[in-house]
């Protein structure tokens, strides 16, 4: 392979030893040669490459991000002009791409790959994850088999869904995990060798499975489809959520919420505010797992600026939880009837929005440098340059 290593433009990244320590906390289990990856080349990917951080330019900025008071050095650099990034520990994108990179890592673990871990960067190695994910699908389909159902222990039952634990002790719990990679399309079971059910991500999660790291669970239909895969990790004898994912790694459906917030209870996992439970609305309140839908207004609103998918567990939507969530993720006013005033504002503000609500059309007239705007009906309204701005 050859070497991957790249000219190095770090930006200044405000919380660099914090960050690390946590990402490296979190995978306390791996070998050193992961870990060594992600002290490195993971860190190098965070201060040149990841989109998710906040900028930090003036002492304004600190005071948002409620980090407590300021070094001295730090206040003299940020008068003088200079300017750093701070990247949450917690944020989705963050978990997602460090998620991926170990798991694809762990994967290669004992192969010729291992002793180049520290050559590969990053976007290596996110495209290799991407590339096993395009084929997932084909080749998933073709490795269920039927099983006796030993592997699976019911937990309970909430509304349409019951949670299983897979044992990992059963003969069966890797064939169990081949067949929830088949129906939910996520990796937990994408082996490389499907008859074996040996090698590649599958055998990262069954390894830790079998070893008492990591306990499974499937949350499955009354016909035994399944729907949701949660992984909940082992440290220092306290069960905490690794991940929550719904059909190929996407959150799980709104109708299933409920369903997530009593297993958890169910299971006494601690409750702590995590992107993938988060995602579900569910959050951490007086050393409890709650509904986020439970909470005022305020806060409702306030998830649906990192969680906009939120929206469509919303009894009675605010006209501000509309013009929060619909902006952010159009694609769910396809699930909804819009108020013809709000799509109007919506449209008005950015016309390009206008191609995901429903009635609306994009349309451009060669005036000049060239207009923008939205066209109902047989009525259109023109903005000046906006095509200029969105470019």
């Amino acid at each position: 392979m050859a070497n991957m290593t790249v000219e190095s433009n770090l930006r200044n990244l405000l919380n660099v030893k914090e960050l690390r320590a946590k990402i490296i906390s979190r995978h306390a289990d791996c070998p050193e040669s992961i870990l060594a990856w992600l002290k490195k080349p993971f860190m190098r990917y965070l201060q040149n490459e990841f989109e998710g951080v906040t900028p930090v330019t003036s002492l304004d900025d600190l005071v948002l991000l409620d980090l407590g008071a300021p070094p001295a050095w730090l206040v003299e650099k940020l008068k003088k002009g200079e300017a750093f990034i701070y990247i949450a520990a917690t944020h989705p994108d963050l978990i997602a791409r460090e998620n991926s990179c170990v798991e694809w890592l762990s994967s290669r673990l004992g192969t010729k790959d291992e002793p180049k871990f520290l050559r590969m960067t990053a976007a290596h190695i996110l495209e290799k994850q991407r590339r096993t994910h395009a084929r997932l699908a084909a080749f998933a389909q073709k490795g269920f088999r039927a099983t006796t159902g030993g592997a699976l222990r019911k937990v309970k039952t909430i509304g349409t869904l019951t949670c299983y634990e897979l044992v990992a002790d059963h003969p069966e719990f890797r064939q169990e995990l081949m067949n929830e990679t088949v129906m939910v399309q996520h990796c937990v079971g994408l082996f490389d060798d499907r008859k074996a059910l040996t090698g590649g991500v599958g055998e990262h999660y069954a390894r830790n499975a079998e070893d008492g790291k990591v306990r499974l669970y499937s949350f499955r239909t009354r016909s035994g489809n399944a729907r949701v895969t949660l992984s909940v990790m082992l440290q220092d004898g306290v069960e905490r959520v690794e991940q929550l994912k719904g059909k190929q790694n996407r959150p799980p459906a709104v109708q299933y919420h409920q369903a997530m917030l009593g297993a958890l209870r169910a299971l006494d996992l601690v409750a702590e505010d995590h992107p993938d439970l988060m995602a579900v609305g569910v959050l951490a309140q007086n050393g409890a797992s709650a509904s986020v839908f439970d909470q005022s207004s305020d806060e409702i609103t306030r998830y649906l600026h990192r969680f906009p998918q939120l929206f469509l567990g919303i009894a009675e939507p605010t006209m501000q939880q509309l013009w929060v969530a619909i902006p952010a993720a159009p694609e769910l006013s396809k699930d909804i009837t819009l108020p013809a005033s709000l799509q109007t504002l919506i449209a008005m503000t950015d016309p390009f929005l206008a191609r995901g609500l429903k009635g609306f059309s994009l349309v451009r007239r060669d005036v000049g440098l060239g207009r923008t705007g939205i066209k109902r009906g047989s009525e259109i309204a023109i903005f000046p340059s906006l095509v200029d701005v969105r470019r």
